[in-house]
């Protein structure tokens, strides 16, 4: 059964790269995504040919992460499986949480995922403020974590940033992660627009968006 149904999924991968590459138009390439869920269908075992698609899907996600078509195509796939198997979501969490910084720090992609309802959102609200906290609380830290977690703080901010402005309705579940950047903006020196950002996360539909700037010059490492 993993057999055929890797030949099937590369088959179809070929023929998305192809129609993307192409700028084919949507309703083809649609149509190509929604074979995928039909064939896991048709495998005695849903959930391990869901998984099996899903990690396929996922590896592929940041091969060619810089473009947004090959991306899109890639969450559509996850978006299509699922709901074929309910581990979909609880497998592609921890995959999230525990890859490599490129992967995890990736705000594109992890919009995606969270746009799609493909993450658990209560897991990876800990576990990224966890991650910003533990390096906010420990004084001595290597250069080399230091440099990931600056990386992690910037990436928490603009996924914040993001979801405010095209999705606030999911910045709730997120709330243990905007307590950590808002005691990270209550420390001295922290910009005062990383100290807006919270304030908006807080509280979306009272404030107005204007203005809200936190670009990469602001002092928004670790102090």
């Amino acid at each position: 059964m993993s057999s055929d149904l890797l030949i099937c999924c590369f088959e179809i991968s070929f023929q998305l790269e192809t129609l993307v590459a192409s700028d084919a138009k949507e309703g083809e390439i649609q149509a190509i995504i929604a074979e995928v869920p039909l064939i896991i269908l048709r495998c005695i075992s849903r959930d391990e040919a869901t998984l099996i698609v899903a990690q396929k899907v996922f590896k592929g996600l940041y091969e060619n992460a810089s473009n947004g078509a090959d991306v899109g195509a890639h969450l559509a796939i996850l978006a299509a499986i699922h709901d074929v198997s309910k581990l979909v979501v609880k497998e592609l969490t921890s995959w999230v949480i525990y890859s490599a910084e490129d992967r995890k720090l990736n705000k594109d992609v992890t919009i995606g995922h969270i746009c799609n309802e493909l993450l658990n959102l209560a897991e990876y609200n800990v576990h990224m403020a966890k991650l910003l906290d533990a390096g906010r609380n420990n004084t001595y830290i290597k250069i080399t974590r230091l440099l990931y977690l600056e990386a992690a703080i910037e990436f928490a901010i603009s996924l914040i940033q993001t979801l405010v402005i095209s999705d606030s309705s999911v910045i709730s579940e997120l709330h243990n992660l905007v307590d950590a950047l808002a005691k990270l903006a209550a420390q001295p020196g922290s910009p005062e627009s990383l100290q807006q950002l919270v304030e908006i996360a807080r509280n979306p539909a009272a404030v107005s968006l204007s203005g809200l700037t936190i670009g990469k010059d602001d002092n928004t490492g670790p102090i």
